[in-house]
């Protein structure tokens, strides 16, 4: 009789403990990437990052991992979101790699390129930039798009040629920052700092007679009415990088890095058309408000670039950089 009773005491004992033995492991725990952008989210450019890889990577991580947008300057200075990446404050962030070149020099390379990135990860030049976020910003670059959307040079009044069919800037004062400084004056011009919300009245007032900008959102700039005279061909290219704090992104599981990395490098390709759409959509709305287009061509067109380029790249010389500054610009500028 007692060993009935203890064969039922074990049997009672096991039964409830049948569902834990044999139940599924519990689901692995949903990663969270805490994300800002250094642009408002109403930007051109935010909405290209919101649409273009946000929403695929929430496609393609879903059950993985999810990154929860903070907000834009208005959360955290854009001069501060990088430092808030280095230190670990912030996860991600989106943003023109020129607004922190202070700490990384390589920074300053990017815009004077001229290789498509996808060529720069194939060639190595995206390694050695890579080494130079990590010793320098604690951050590992996650995916630069929208590069293939030139700057161009804009103007109140029609402007004049050399010669050779380049554009002569001599007398002309351009609103100018340190990437359009050296080119600036290459071309005959007096480079004039200005903060962007100035450039409506510098415009108006005629203290400048002109400014360089991205050809996405010249019309955001308020500016429309002023503008006469867009420059062709463009040059130079953005900064805009997707970039994560380095010790964040190694703690991610497999899965989940594999997939921030496959979507950041397809982002790098599906920028490029989504630009495009915005670009034709601005110049559509310049051209109407009385824009004229200046184009040049033959040798004109190669002096104009050989120019801006020639400058830019000499004045990024002599300065002490993570990498070796001529190998990397020989995989950078061809």
């Amino acid at each position: 009789m007692n060993v009935r009773r203890c064969l039922v005491a074990i049997a009672l004992t096991i039964v409830p403990a049948l569902p834990i033995l044999f139940s599924a492991p519990p689901a692995a725990a949903v990663e969270t990437i805490k994300l800002t952008t250094c642009l408002p989210r109403t930007d051109g450019l935010v909405i290209a990052f919101m649409d273009v890889y946000m929403k695929p990577f929430a496609a393609a991580a879903k059950g993985v991992a999810t990154i929860k947008y903070i907000g834009g300057p208005e959360v955290t200075p854009r001069t501060k979101q990088a430092a808030a990446v280095e230190r670990g404050l912030m996860d991600m962030i989106f943003c023109p790699a020129s607004y922190y070149s202070g700490n990384v020099l390589e920074a300053k390379l990017l815009p004077v390129g001229n290789v498509p990135v996808w060529d720069l990860r194939k060639n190595g030049a995206m390694d050695m930039l890579q080494e130079a976020w990590a010793k320098n910003l604690n951050a590992r670059i996650i995916s630069y798009c929208c590069n293939e959307t030139p700057f161009h040079i804009y103007l109140t009044q029609p402007p004049k040629f050399l010669a050779n069919g380049n554009i002569d800037l001599r007398g002309l004062k351009l609103r100018s920052t340190a990437l359009y400084n050296a080119p600036f004056k290459a071309l005959g011009a007096t480079p004039i700092t200005m903060a962007a919300p100035e450039i409506y009245t510098g415009l108006q007032r005629g203290v400048v007679s002109g400014f360089g900008w991205p050809e996405t959102s010249v019309v955001a700039l308020g500016v429309k009415d002023l503008v006469k005279y867009k420059i062709e061909p463009g040059f130079f290219r953005g900064t805009n990088v997707v970039i994560m704090n380095l010790k964040r992104y190694k703690a991610l599981s497999a899965k989940a890095r594999a997939i921030v990395d496959k979507v950041g490098e397809q982002f790098e390709r599906d920028s490029i058309p989504y630009m495009d759409k915005l670009v034709a959509d601005d110049v559509a709305k310049l051209k109407k408000a009385g824009m004229k287009i200046v184009t040049l061509s033959g040798p004109g067109k190669k002096a104009f670039q050989k120019t801006l380029y020639d400058a830019a790249w000499q004045d990024m010389k002599g300065r002490k950089y993570v990498v070796d500054f001529n190998k990397l610009k020989s995989l950078m500028y061809q």
